[in-house]
């Protein structure tokens, strides 16, 4: 399994990799620790951080909140993103990867969310919060967000889902940016089942274009779902 990720990843100029199966144990990183803009995928952590904020105090979010919330996941909004962001603050993100052991993550400066620096490690950590018991998430915010990331809009559900098998819901996220002219594309997703959860993060930097991006994103992806199928 290894050296068939390891060539699927080395397709792209640069990339980082991490694999976690709770089924059969199986976990896989490839350049894990090394750094990535994280572009939209940080919406993820945009949200893990205001459920923990609202949990602690509010106890739920607000419609307003919540439509931000929905319109930032499953339609990637950069509006509803710059809002959050600067309604959850630098503090309490901090604060939430602190507690998340999202030791590696950098936030972006000011506004520039997109600038967060990320790694494949600190990115599994974040989607393994969402899909076990943990003293930062509850249960409610963890169910809200795996939701919303399953309702991601089929014109954004590339990436990771790439050669999936059939009864597996994926939970997603997708990130691009072109900085400045060559192109960052990631995607993080989980996969639920009756079986179990399994988790991939694929970052890439360098791609050409968008599209040699998500070529070489779903080229890794493609090559660790068959990997991690049953059977």
């Amino acid at each position: 399994m290894s050296r068939g990720i390891r060539t699927a990843v080395r397709g792209s100029v640069a990339a980082g990799l991490a694999v976690a199966d709770t089924r059969t144990g199986i976990s896989c990183e490839y350049h894990a620790g090394q750094h990535f803009d994280s572009a939209s995928i940080v919406k993820v952590l945009i949200l893990g951080a205001l459920l923990h904020e609202v949990t602690a105090h509010q106890g739920m979010l607000s419609a307003d909140q919540a439509g931000l919330a929905r319109e930032m996941i499953t339609e990637s909004d950069n509006a509803a993103a710059d809002a959050l962001w600067d309604e959850v603050g630098q503090g309490n993100l901090q604060l939430f990867l602190n507690e998340a052991g999202m030791s590696h993550t950098i936030l972006g400066p000011g506004i520039l969310w997109g600038l967060t620096q990320v790694t494949a490690h600190d990115e599994l950590r974040l989607l393994t919060l969402l899909t076990s018991a943990n003293p930062v998430l509850d249960r409610q915010a963890r169910d809200y967000e795996l939701r919303l990331m399953a309702q991601v809009i089929p014109a954004q559900r590339w990436g990771v889902p790439a050669g999936a098998g059939p009864g597996v819901i994926v939970h997603l996220k997708n990130g691009w940016l072109p900085d400045p002219q060559l192109w960052v594309i990631n995607s993080i997703g989980a996969f639920t089942s009756d079986d179990g959860v399994y988790k991939i993060v694929v970052l890439t930097q360098d791609n050409p274009t968008m599209d040699d991006g998500i070529a070489a994103v779903q080229g890794v992806a493609a090559v660790v779902n068959r990997a991690l199928a049953p059977g």
